[in-house]
């Protein structure tokens, strides 16, 4: 095919624009090359680049470059080895479809390490993962939980992890944890304008164990909000990307004075007793049941593999261990225990460090690196 600069072709593997996808910028002696040879059954010709809001029903679109840049292809569902993958080793962006994750692997015919992504990802650098992928599955559902691996009494996909100030909310620019980032301690901001994540700017928010955030649609804490207790990669999902603009950060069973930071006379509501914003229907952990007898132990079974966690409570005191598989239960240090709301920080014997938040009047439990959640069932 022979393209005049300036013009975009995309090539459809089915009639009717439907079907995987490829767009091309210049021209290409040879579609094998590319693993469209004799595939095409329809073509759409663009001045410039595709309209963004072109849609054919595709669970994917696969970017060479960051910012969904270069050259890109459009996956259904399905199982992809690197000859049906012509971003094998050379994938940096993902678009995803609402309703599909998408599973990266190392190694050709889905072996080696691998990769669990359920929201658009601007650039797998960020995640180490650049470039890498050689084969992949495309799955229709929910992704579930990526398993960790403790045999050698180290906790996986820690390692990379900055934390945060066990005093400071964190906010970025962009889902995943990226972008411009403003670390903000306890209180209030009565407007982000000017600010280095401003005014309908913040997508993603690490927030430590024992704090929420409240984030406000209009300044000076006006209009309609959301509380939010843990870390959240995108925004999206709770329907607040981009759209707050005043914030209110309260560690739990403290006392805010409630005065702006700006100098207005706003008053927030009391901090201890953050309404859900019904408006948007988000139901947010609420633990009401004190944890400080609380014996029990948790599993979650993945790839033929039982991962279990054990909580022994005798009133102020915590002992967490966890097991994998068959070896012996390996005890973890508590950092920090908050028994009222059933959170704990544990750290392993490699300093990595983790958070617990006990669910369902303790009748299930994540486990977090803030990168991944898993979620355990009571045994």
């Amino acid at each position: 095919i022979k393209i005049p600069q300036g013009f975009t072709v995309r090539l459809f593997e089915n009639g009717g624009y439907d079907g995987s996808f490829v767009d091309l910028k210049s021209e290409v002696s040879d579609l094998n090359t590319i693993n469209w040879d004799n595939r095409v059954s329809s073509i759409q010709v663009f001045k410039g680049n595709p309209p963004t809001n072109t849609s054919t029903g595709n669970a994917a679109i696969l970017y060479q470059h960051s910012n969904y840049g270069g050259r890109n292809i459009s996956l259904g569902e399905g199982k992809y080895t690197a000859k049906d993958f012509p971003l094998a080793q050379d994938l940096t962006a993902i678009s995803l479809s609402r309703g599909f994750y998408i599973r990266l692997f190392e190694q050709d015919n889905f072996q080696g390490n691998s990769i669990d992504i359920s929201t658009n990802i601007r650039d797998l650098g960020e995640m180490g993962w650049n470039d890498k992928a050689m084969s992949l599955e495309i799955i229709r559902g929910t992704a579930p939980n990526q398993q960790f691996n403790n045999n050698n009494n180290t906790w996986g996909n820690a390692n990379n992890n900055n934390w945060v100030n066990a005093n400071e909310v964190i906010i970025y620019q962009y889902t995943n944890y990226s972008g411009k980032m403003m670390n903000l301690q306890e209180g209030n901001y009565g407007t982000l304008r000017n600010m280095n994540v401003g005014n309908y700017d913040i997508s993603s928010i690490r927030i430590p164990m024992g704090f929420t955030v409240r984030l406000y649609a209009r300044e000076n804490g006006q209009g309609s909000f959301v509380d939010i207790t843990q870390d959240m990669d995108n925004l999206s999902r709770i329907g607040w990307d981009n759209r707050a603009m005043s914030v209110q950060v309260v560690r739990t069973g403290n006392n805010s004075n409630g005065n702006w930071n700006n100098g207005n006379n706003n008053n927030w509501n009391n901090g201890n007793n953050l309404p859900n914003d019904n408006s948007n229907n988000n139901n947010f952990p609420n633990n009401s049941v004190f944890y400080g007898n609380l014996n029990r132990s948790y599993r979650m079974a993945q790839n033929g593999i039982d991962y279990r966690v054990r909580i022994a409570n005798n009133g102020s005191t915590s002992q967490i261990q966890t097991q994998s598989g068959t070896s012996a239960w390996t005890s973890v240090r508590v950092v920090s225990a908050d028994n009222q709301r059933g959170y704990y920080r544990i750290r392993d014997n490699s300093n990595n460090e983790f958070d617990i938040n006990l669910q369902n009047n303790g009748s299930s439990l994540i486990l977090s690196n803030r990168n991944s959640s898993w979620t355990y069932f009571a045994e």
